[in-house]
C-alpha cells in the first residue's frame, strides 16, 4: 500500500503533493507560501499497489489545510486534530433519559469544519493522475520552498555501503 496526497485549489488546477513535500509541511521543513492565508481542499488517498505498479483505490479522505501567512499548515494541523479529538472522545454526562445532544453536535461542526467529501469528479481526476491514459492526465505537482537534497554519488553511496558492512560485522562479534 502507498498513499497519496493532492491539492484542489478553488481556482485553479489540482496539484500532486508529494510524500517529501507532505512530509516537509507536517514537520515544518517545507511550506507552500502560494496559499499563504488560506483554507484548501486536500485529499488524501490510500492506494493498492501489485509489486511496484497501483492496483485500486482503497480509500480517500477530504480535509481542509488552513495555511498561516508563511505557507505554513502545522498550527492548522493541530487545531484541526484537537477539534476532531475534543468532538471524538467528548465525555457526556448521560445520567437519567435525557440524552445529550452537544457532542453530536460538536462532532458534526468539527467534521463540516475540517473534512470535506470527496466527489465523483475529484476521484476520476486521482484515478486519471494514477492510470494516466495521456500525458496530460499526469498532474503538476506542488512545489515547496525547501530545496530537494541531491541524490548521493557513486562513491558517496559505494562508501556507505562499506561503513554499513563493517558496523555489522562488529555487531555480530
Amino acid at each position: 500500500m502507498s498513499s497519496r496526497h493532492y491539492i484542489f485549489p478553488e481556482n485553479s488546477e489540482p496539484l500532486r503533493l508529494s510524500r517529501r513535500l507532505v512530509e516537509g509541511m507536517i514537520f515544518g521543513k517545507d511550506a507552500l507560501p502560494q496559499y499563504a492565508g488560506t483554507r484548501q481542499r486536500v485529499v488524501s488517498v490510500i492506494v493498492e499497489n501489485e509489486g511496484t505498479a497501483p492496483n485500486r483505490i482503497l480509500d480517500a479522505q477530504g480535509a481542509y489545510w488552513v495555511f498561516d501567512a508563511a505557507g505554513d499548515i502545522r498550527k492548522g494541523l493541530t487545531r484541526s486534530t484537537s477539534d476532531i479529538m475534543s468532538a471524538t472522545f467528548n465525555d457526556s454526562d448521560n445520567k437519567g433519559t435525557v440524552v445529550a445532544l452537544q457532542p453530536k453536535l460538536s462532532k458534526k461542526r468539527a467534521e463540516e469544519e475540517h473534512r470535506w467529501v470527496v466527489g465523483k469528479a475529484e476521484l476520476d481526476r486521482i484515478a486519471a493522475d494514477i492510470w494516466p491514459k495521456v500525458k496530460s492526465d499526469k498532474m503538476r505537482s506542488a512545489q515547496g520552498v525547501s530545496v530537494k537534497r541531491p541524490p548521493l554519488t557513486y562513491d558517496a553511496r559505494h562508501a556507505l555501503d562499506e561503513a554499513t558492512a563493517i558496523c555489522g560485522r562488529f555487531r555480530t562479534q
